[in-house]
């Protein structure tokens, strides 16, 4: 560990990036995606 560091700081900034994306795509709704792929393949 003394030739690499210390990567702690790294898992918490991923830690946060992971929780950030989360909360970023809860409000996405995924029926709308759906339902444009079901009319696409119908058409």
């Amino acid at each position: 560990m003394s030739l690499t560091g210390n990567y702690q700081w790294i898992w918490g900034l991923d830690t946060a990036l992971a929780a950030a994306a989360a909360i970023a795509t809860l409000p996405v709704r995924e029926s709308t995606l759906v339902a444009g792929v079901r009319a696409a393949a119908a058409g």
